[in-house]
This record gives structure tokens, sequence and C-alpha cells, in this order.
């Protein structure tokens, strides 16, 4: 675990710069702890069946398509019983839709990652968030764009999911620098620890 009070700006910078030369295959045992401690954190909330709500479906769990540096959980999305769905930005908004492995992804206008084609939106009860790295009470620095933050600020008014970070425990790191805006997440996970945030 690290202790770093730089700026949000100056972090960012230095984990992408970090991010650039990361070897996926030194990181496979990692990723694999990781995905385990999920999978037994998740195993702690078994009904993530669908809650009635409008015309709006909220299930399952809301994964992410990894980039480099993240850590890699897509075969949650082959091997869960509950449905599994995506972000995908839409008119400059984040939402989640429908994924599985017969739905075809394409490139998002707006980054290297890939979003299904799907356009079935769906509220997560548990959402696994990525990011370049995470405080342990709870708070991430991403890229920099707000979609997490925008998305669970604003559906929590609907509904409000089980939200758990995920990264390498060198990205983990005491306090980083939080705004007003920053949604608080609830776990944290890495390959060497499970926490509860707040």
């Amino acid at each position: 675990m690290n202790s770093d009070l730089d700026s949000k700006k100056s972090m960012r910078n230095k984990l992408h710069t970090k991010r650039k030369c990361f070897n996926k295959d030194m990181y496979q045992e990692a990723n694999d702890v990781i995905y385990n401690n999920l999978i037994g954190l998740i195993s702690e909330f078994p009904r993530l069946d669908e809650v009635e709500f409008s015309t709006i479906h909220i299930e399952g769990i809301g994964l992410y398509w990894p980039i480099q540096g993240e850590p890699d959980l897509l075969k949650l999305a082959f091997s869960s019983t509950n449905i599994i769905s995506l972000p995908k930005i839409l008119k400059s908004e984040m939402i989640f839709v429908e994924y599985n492995h017969l739905n075809p992804v394409e490139k998002s206008a707006l980054s290297s990652v890939f979003e299904p084609k799907s356009t079935i939106e769906i509220i997560p009860k548990l959402i696994i968030i990525p990011g370049l790295c995470f405080s342990t009470n709870g708070y991430r620095i991403g890229f920099g764009h707000g979609y997490y933050d925008k998305y669970l600020n604003k559906i929590k008014e609907i509904y409000k999911p089980i939200t758990i970070g995920v990264c390498f425990h060198e990205n983990l790191f005491e306090h980083i620098e939080q705004e007003s805006h920053d949604y608080q997440i609830d776990y944290i996970i890495t390959d060497k620890i499970v926490l509860r945030s707040n």
C-alpha cells in the first residue's frame, strides 16, 4: 500500500506513464487472486436478481472491459449465473447495457474500450469498478472524464448498487485527493486485501 499526497493531476500523469510499461504476463498471478477475492465477496451478496422499477431492469453485475493495467475479470461474464452488463457511452453519458459472450461488441467512439452493441439498459445491483488507483477509504482516480462518478451519483436516486473497486495492490493508496462530486465506493479488492471502505 502506498501513501501519496500528490494532486489528482500529478498522480494521474504518473500512473498513465507507469501503465505504458504494464506486462500482462507478470501480473497474471495477481490477477487470478483478485478474481478469486472478487468471487468470494460476490458470494456474500447472493440476491442479485431483478428488482421491478418502471421500464428499467435493475439486476445482476456491472462489469467492465479491461484496458492495459487493469485487472482482467471478463471471465466472470462466462461463469456467473447473474446477468452481466458493461458500460456504454451514449451522448457523453455512461449507462450499463446487457452483455454475454453471444453479444457483439464494438470499439467505443470515444476510447479504445470495447462496449456491447446492445442498447438494453440495465442498472446493476452490484458494480465492479476499475481505476488508475484507489484509496483505502473508497475513492478513486480514473481517466478524468468522471463517467463513473456521474453515473453513480445519478442512479442513486433510483437504486444504490453495491460498488466494488478493483486494482493491483501497488495502486492502492492511503490517501488521494478527493472532490465534492467523487463517489465513495463500498469495497476495495486487490491481490493482497479485501476491505470495506465505508
